[in-house]
This record gives C-alpha cells, sequence and structure tokens, in this order.
C-alpha cells in the first residue's frame, strides 16, 4: 500500500499522470486499505487525496476527505499525521469560503490557526507550529490588523527552514505593500527574492517577481520595473 502510494505520488509529481487519474489510484488504495488497521497508511493517502481535490478545485470533496484524514490520523495515534492533517484543513477552509469575505469571518480562521499553533507546541511539532504561525498571520493581514500580523511574522526566526522563512517574508511584503511603508517594502522584497530564488520554484519566484515590479513601479525605478516584469513573464511561461 505504501509503494503503490509513493508511486502514485511520484508520476503526478513529475505530470506522467493527471490530477484525475491519481485520483482513481488514490481511490483503489483507499479501498484496500478498509480491510486493514493502518491508520496511518490510511491518513496519509487521505491526505494526498483531499490535496488532489483541492488543486482540482473540488473543494467540497477537498473539505470531506480532509475530516477522514483527520479522524484516521487521529486513530493512528501519530501526532505528526494529526499536526498535517490540521494545516490541510485550514488551507481548504480558507480557499473554500466566497470571496470577498467579511472581516468577521475570518475569526473562525484565526481560532483553528491558534488550535494549530497549540497543538504543535504541545507535541513539540516545530514545522506544524511555524506553520500555524504563518497562516495565522496571513489571516490577520486579510483582517487589516496588520500589527499582530507583524508580530507574528517577527516571532518566526530567520534560521527556520527555506518554506518557513520565504513565506515569513512573502507575508511581510504583503504588509509593507498594504501600509505603503516604502522603507520596509524595500527591504522585505530583497529578503523575500533571496530566499525564494534559492528554492528554485517557479510559481515562489513568480510571487518574489511580482513584489520586485510592484515595489520598483512604485518608486518609480523604470529599468528596475522593466527587469522584473521580463522576469516574471518567464515565470509565468514556466508555471503555465
Amino acid at each position: 500500500l505504501q509503494f503503490r502510494i509513493s508511486r502514485t505520488r511520484y508520476l503526478l509529481k513529475y505530470s506522467k499522470i493527471s490530477i484525475d487519474s491519481a485520483l482513481s489510484h488514490y481511490h483503489r488504495i483507499y479501498e484496500d486499505i478498509q480491510s486493514t488497521d493502518h491508520h496511518d497508511v490510511e491518513a496519509q493517502v487521505l491526505d494526498y487525496m483531499a490535496t488532489a481535490y483541492r488543486s482540482n478545485g473540488q473543494m467540497d470533496k477537498a473539505f470531506e476527505f480532509n475530516q477522514k484524514e483527520i479522524r484516521a490520523a487521529s486513530l493512528s495515534t501519530d501526532s505528526l499525521l494529526v499536526g498535517r492533517s490540521l494545516i490541510t484543513e485550514l488551507d481548504i477552509v480558507y480557499n473554500s469560503f466566497p470571496w470577498p469575505l467579511p472581516v468577521s469571518d475570518f475569526d473562525e480562521l484565526i481560532a483553528k490557526g491558534n488550535h494549530v499553533i497549540a497543538y504543535g507546541k504541545e507535541h513539540g511539532l516545530n514545522t506544524i507550529y511555524l506553520f500555524g504561525k504563518l497562516y495565522v498571520s496571513k489571516f490577520y493581514i486579510e483582517q487589516g490588523k496588520f500589527d499582530e500580523a507583524n508580530d507574528m511574522l517577527m516571532s518566526i526566526s530567520d534560521d527556520e527552514a527555506l518554506p518557513i522563512t520565504f513565506s515569513k517574508y512573502e507575508h511581510l511584503c504583503e504588509i509593507a505593500k498594504q501600509t505603503q511603508d516604502q522603507e520596509s517594502y524595500r527591504k522585505y522584497t530583497l529578503s523575500f527574492k533571496e530566499r525564494a530564488y534559492r528554492t528554485k520554484r517557479s510559481f515562489v519566484a513568480l510571487n518574489a517577481n511580482n513584489y520586485l515590479l510592484d515595489y520598483a513601479l512604485l518608486v518609480q525605478n523604470k529599468d528596475s520595473a522593466t527587469f522584473y516584469m521580463q522576469r516574471l513573464e518567464e515565470n509565468l511561461a514556466v508555471v503555465d
């Protein structure tokens, strides 16, 4: 079962099969798991199913399988699986809401995020703890609570793993952009750029170049704006 899950994930990751095909594989694996008591493997395949449905834009299905994932992870007694399932829930719920979302509706998401932070801290799961902080800071930004978001982000060390720190600076760029703090905006775009480029992921670089272009336009630096516009177009071609 574990091999079949890993093989399907590999084929999907490298675009050798479509998301729909991967989901068919995952569903067959999930059916076979039902005759076992391997709740850890069950939680893993349910996580990939929920994520695949999310990528397909089928948010109801994504939420359905994520809730099954949370239950399976709880039965496995593996706290890391539980933490991952809670992070997936945050992402799916956030992306399921109709937009524009009333500011007050983010209170529910912040409460869920704080639960993830507390769970990560209680069980010594540093990555879960930090991703919880990133999500809560994002929700604060959506509410316009920039001071709370900034405090949350500044509590995350720059020595953390790259996926954590580039997200930290991405959120700080958004705060600086919305508050029109040019000095901070310049500093954070450069910090985000350095980390985003190191990931060697076009989608992450796209986000960085988007902020860099926006800043260059803000300060009317035509040469930089032209440069980052070209970089952004290159990213878009790769991402498409």
